[in-house]
């Protein structure tokens, strides 16, 4: 899926190793919630797993010069319920605060609303991300709650806020529906 600055395409095996790496990062691991002690096993038996899991997606995301510079994901998908969880991150500061991170949500927002037919897409934010929880909003994302002291990392306790957006409103604030 292609977008003026940046493509998202799914997870490749090549790709454990920068993940691994990523992960193992102690900021990134705060972003992501994520504790680094990851095992290159442990990564590449993630990647197999996810191979036929459907109840899960996670795509990189890459510039037009094919630098991968995050993932953005959609997991704990209901096919019932019609709702999923949305997780992003870019990972190195140079890449961040250019449009990126935003442009990879709508291309996977547009996937999980006309692909997957999902009625609903949520997250959940450290109230610590201040840019992050901006982005959500311009996006058009309903901040629906907070979990009080929730996430426990470096010494403190931060809040957890929910977002949420509904399929029309992605395009009411977006674009008008493309079926395509």
């Amino acid at each position: 899926m292609k977008g003026n600055n940046i493509y998202i395409r799914i997870l490749e095996r090549e790709d454990m190793k920068k993940i691994y790496k990523w992960f193992n990062d102690e900021e990134i691991g705060d972003i992501m919630g994520y504790l680094p002690v990851f095992r290159i096993e442990n990564q590449l038996k993630y990647y197999e797993n996810s191979l036929d899991d459907k109840a899960r997606f996670v795509f990189a995301i890459c510039t037009h010069n094919d630098e991968h510079i995050g993932n953005v994901g959609l997991g704990k998908i209901n096919y019932v319920s019609r709702n999923c969880m949305l997780n992003i991150f870019i990972a190195d500061h140079k890449n961040r605060n250019k449009g990126f991170g935003s442009e990879a949500i709508k291309l996977v927002l547009r996937f999980a609303f006309n692909k997957l037919n999902m009625h609903k897409v949520y997250l959940q934010t450290s109230d610590r991300f201040e840019g992050a929880v901006h982005m959500y909003e311009r996006l058009g994302f309903y901040k629906e709650g907070v979990m009080r002291d929730h996430y426990y990392s470096n010494g403190r306790y931060d809040d957890k806020i929910i977002f949420s957006i509904l399929k029309n409103e992605f395009y009411d604030e977006n674009e008008k529906y493309d079926s395509k």
